[in-house]
């Protein structure tokens, strides 16, 4: 799936439809990736990682892959100008006939998704369930860009003008960078299209966001609409707002264990006697991301295969518990300062958002069920497509990452 981003200053995340801020890269709740075009810079830091990783013989071998996971931080256009692409068609959406390379690229995009990627990792049918993801990002994609063009929704001459301009700008210092003075093939290199098919993508990328941004607009957001969207998305709306303080054990030994342990239990006192804990936190805690967000951490069902003991805790938490709660590495005071459900939220501006969000999407879901957003499967092509290099480029970046 991928996050719609809003010409407004904010975007939500259409895994579990979080509010994020423009420049956010990743969702707040869940991880998961903003799908947005990247700069060649960005692209040469992430190729400069792989290539940190991996032995010069898999990089020469696996450099075209590579690139298309580059590439994949970007979201493909299916446009009626997107001509040279090679490959067998593997699926059709009204009209639009997806090629082999191009839902490669989709499926490159999909593995941007570090959590599913977590989930599915020692999964034998892990190659489908990118195919299948890739199959319904590339349905919604058509969708949304069908309904806007066909509700005439377009780049006013100024709008295309000043986005050209932006893009040119931008790449003409990426291209002296890398050295590269043939345009065709600065494109072909960090993008794998023409500059004819780069802009067009362009522009229709800002054509769904004109429509998402006027589709939620229009949104009804009364109490009613507001229930359905809490319930939709309970698992992230509903939450407890805690105050956590983050002590690390890992590399303790039995002597240190102890004193830790008799720190610990001072520090719970002190809590309890009323001291401020944010105060503590500050002094005591060793969770840098806990402590830049002055202490608050709301738990959720987000948390349920990250942090189980503290999800566990959360389940039966009341306002003003306060407990402690040890792992194998960390050991965590925890106090629940609120509980956040629908009375707390109706009629506030994030429920409002919230469901905003909704809406569209019922309305894009409802759309993407009808004959006309229809998903026509070439079964052969399709079965032949082989992804695994794909796979198990993701794979071995991200296990690199998290240290496996």
């Amino acid at each position: 799936m991928v996050i719609f981003e809003r010409s407004n200053m904010s975007k939500f995340c259409v895994k579990c439809g979080t509010k994020m801020d423009k420049e956010e890269k990743n969702c707040p709740k869940c991880g998961m990736k903003s799908i947005k075009l990247p700069d060649p810079a960005q692209l040469k830091k992430r190729k400069k990682k792989i290539i940190t990783i991996t032995s010069v013989a898999v990089v020469l071998i696996a450099l075209v892959t590579i690139l298309i996971v580059y590439f994949a931080n970007s979201s493909l256009v299916l446009s009626d100008i997107f001509t040279g692409l090679r490959g067998k068609t593997i699926i059709t959406v009204n009209g639009y006939k997806v090629p082999e390379n191009e839902f490669r690229f989709f499926c490159s995009l999909v593995l941007e998704d570090e959590d599913l990627i977590y989930h599915y990792m020692d999964s034998d049918d892990f190659d489908e369930v990118i195919k299948t993801e890739a199959k319904q990002f590339i349905t919604e994609y058509i969708c949304r860009l069908s309904e806007a063009k066909e509700k005439g929704f377009k780049l006013t001459k100024e709008e295309e003008k000043k986005l050209v301009k932006e893009i040119e700008e931008q790449h003409e210092k990426y291209k002296e960078e890398t050295g590269m003075k043939s345009e065709r093939e600065f494109y072909n290199f960090f993008y794998g299209i023409s500059k004819k098919q780069f802009l067009e993508f362009r522009k229709n990328w800002a054509i769904i966001d004109k429509y998402n941004t006027a589709q939620e607009d229009e949104a009804n957001v009364g109490l009613e609409n507001q229930q359905k969207a809490f319930e939709k998305y309970k698992d992230f709306l509903y939450s407890k707002k805690t105050m956590i303080l983050v002590r690390n054990i890992e590399e303790l030994d039995e002597d240190e264990l102890e004193k830790e342990m008799a720190l610990i239990n001072r520090l719970y006192d002190d809590i309890m006697e009323g001291e401020d804990m944010y105060s503590l936190i500050k002094g005591y805690g060793q969770d840098e991301s806990v402590l830049q967000s002055e202490g608050i951490v709301m738990i959720n069902s987000a948390y349920k295969d990250t942090y189980p003991e503290l999800y566990e805790w959360s389940q039966d938490a009341e306002v003003d518990d306060v407990d402690i709660i040890e792992t194998d590495d960390y050991v965590y005071i925890v106090k629940c300062v609120e509980i956040v459900d629908f009375e707390s939220l109706k009629d506030t501006d994030e429920m409002k958002d919230w469901t905003k969000f909704y809406v569209v999407n019922e309305n894009i879901e409802e759309l993407m069920k009808s004959d006309k957003y229809k998903v026509k499967v070439n079964e052969k092509n399709y079965n032949n497509l082989d992804i695994s290099d794909l796979t198990n480029e993701a794979l071995d970046y991200f296990k690199t990452i998290w240290g496996f």
